[in-house]
């Protein structure tokens, strides 16, 4: 195989590891993590988990008579080809780039999380080739969003990309929210877009919307833009360059982020934590805005 290195050691440290299988959620998720590595200026690792066979599969080949070695040896072969063929699909968004590649056979949740240790961010599909048994997240995406120790894109169908205005970024306005904020920055500098920052405050607001625009009557707006000023404070001295907005809503945050993402060219949220009740239900506020929301969606840990 020419043009890019395949390996199942560790990927270089502050890479860019994107999922890859071949699947147009896939194919999308690959464009998106090649723009990023090229406006970063960072290495880009290509990852794919080849299934295992079971032991009734391998069964069924042998009374076949099928010699396992030379299946695998063709399905190493296809899962080689993918991987050049993603390669050059990344060089046709990006142009020429680093590019190493990541071929394993296992559960594709366990390899990604293990190269979050050494990546800068991990970069997915919401979706990957397989029987869609319901509307939900595939398990891959929601795994990896949910235990990576870096940074990861998932990224979204997006129905309408016109008129999209930069990034935006949800922030429960207190420390917690620090890293989340600055990627969102460091985003909107690499892009030379502007930032939209936004703090809803949880009520109980009926349907349809679920959420809306708070007032400067409302009792939590004046402490809300106080502590949002200071959060933000050292970012924008940080990151001149970057025009800064700041929006106020209250309601459900999971509807409201996941609304506003629609005209949004990036999203940008922090992985929330599961209480006791959360966990016992199933309930992730990270899991709901990623189900409804729009194009890539970052998760900060």
């Amino acid at each position: 195989m020419t043009g890019i290195n395949v390996t199942d050691t560790p990927i270089h440290a502050g890479s860019i590891a994107a999922a890859v299988d071949g699947s147009p959620h896939s194919d999308a998720a690959l464009d998106w993590a090649a723009e990023e590595a090229r406006l970063s200026g960072r290495p880009l690792t290509l990852v794919y988990a080849e299934r295992r066979m079971g032991a009734q599969e391998r069964g069924w080949l042998a009374q076949a008579g099928i010699p396992l070695s030379q299946l695998r040896q063709e399905i190493r072969a296809d899962s080689e080809k993918l991987l050049q063929r993603a390669r050059s699909a990344a060089i046709a968004v990006a142009g020429d780039m680093e590019t190493d590649a990541v071929l394993r056979a296992g559960d594709p949740r366990e390899l990604l999380l293990e190269l979050a240790g050494d990546a800068s961010m991990i970069v997915l599909g919401s979706r990957g080739h397989g029987p869609v048994s319901s509307l939900l997240l595939g398990s891959v995406s929601v795994a990896v969003s949910r235990h990576a120790t870096c940074p990861v894109v998932v990224v979204r169908p997006r129905e309408d990309a016109a008129r999209l205005r930069g990034v935006l970024v949800g922030t429960d306005g207190t420390d917690h929210s620090t890293t989340t904020l600055e990627t969102a920055f460091r985003e909107a500098s690499l892009r030379a877009v502007p930032l939209t920052v936004v703090h809803c405050h949880w009520e109980a607001v009926p349907p349809p919307a679920g959420w809306r625009s708070a007032h400067p009557d409302d009792p939590f707006y004046d402490d809300a833009r106080v502590r949002l000023a200071e959060l933000l404070g050292g970012l924008r001295e940080k990151f001149p360059d970057v025009r800064v907005g700041v929006e106020l809503f209250a309601g459900h945050v999971d509807h409201c982020i996941a609304d506003l993402s629609r005209r949004h060219a990036l999203t940008v949220i922090g992985r929330h934590e599961q209480t006791l009740l959360e966990r016992v239900g199933s309930f992730s506020l990270t899991t709901a805005v990623l189900e409804h929301a729009s194009g890539p969606i970052i998760v900060v840990p």
